[in-house]
């Protein structure tokens, strides 16, 4: 008899496990892409755009200041463990001028040391702007980010910024931690906040990237939103239309256009 429970909890255990994993599938659970690479790899990515490597407090960056004025562009990438490459080959697409600085920063986990968690993220977006603000006495900052950057771009958007950019948005990101018991336990949440920053925004979404999600983020924010026709997630943040259109709106937003 203890034999047959012992079999009939195993089995229960095992269909429980099933229905929790396909749960979370369903939920579109991402793994965690994070890898913290030597400081040297990211500073030969920075050299393809003028960009040095920088302390941000606690977190590394690649930074180009501008040729003259106090003009920013403050950039965050997606889930990826090549996060400094994928993020400079976006930059190097916006080709901006160099009368805009460009501060490109990892958070925790993303080629920063620490573990990435949607708290520290909001927290570092504040951290950021402030340290540039009295490091290098921005004047007028405009923030973008991509995918799982648009959390902390839109952070850093409620305060002292200009106009904001977000690539591949959704209004809930969730992931976590790579291996097979990801599905098994509670993810990360990155959410958008009940308020919108007050500030000029641009949202750029491709049209096989979960598109509802991206209507709604755009409204959300009360931006103009541009819909690339057939282009899934990745293939917008090399987009040369989107591209385009976010250099054109980061230099209108900064007066330099």
């Amino acid at each position: 008899m203890k034999r047959v429970l012992l079999a009939v909890a195993v089995v229960a255990l095992a269909v429980a496990g099933m229905l929790v994993s396909r749960y979370r599938a369903n939920r579109m659970v991402s793994p965690y892409e994070y890898e913290v690479r030597p400081l040297a790899e990211a500073a030969a990515e920075g050299l393809r755009l003028g960009l040095e490597p920088v302390q941000v407090g606690t977190l590394r960056g690649l930074m180009r200041r501008p040729s003259s004025g106090h003009a920013w562009l403050i950039y965050w990438g997606g889930n990826t463990s090549s996060y400094f490459k994928h993020a400079v080959d976006t930059l190097v697409g916006f080709a901006l001028p160099a009368d805009i600085g460009v501060l490109l920063v990892a958070p925790p986990g993303f080629d920063s040391e620490g573990v990435p968690s949607p708290e520290g993220l909001e927290r570092d977006a504040v951290m950021v702007r402030e340290w540039l603000e009295q490091h290098e006495a921005a004047e007028k900052i405009v923030t973008a980010g991509y995918s799982m950057g648009i959390y902390p771009a839109l952070v850093a958007a409620e305060r002292g910024v200009v106009a904001t950019v977000v690539m591949g948005s959704a209004t809930l990101f969730e992931a976590g931690y790579p291996g097979w018991m990801m599905h098994f336990r509670e993810p990360d949440r990155y959410r958008i906040r009940a308020t919108p920053p007050k500030v000029p925004a641009l949202a750029i979404q491709g049209e096989l990237d979960e598109l509802a999600m991206g209507r709604e983020v755009a409204q959300w924010l009360g931006a103009r939103l541009i819909v690339l026709p057939g282009l899934g997630h990745v293939e917008t943040r090399t987009d040369p239309t989107a591209l385009r259109e976010a250099s054109a709106f980061i230099q209108q937003n900064l007066s330099l256009r």
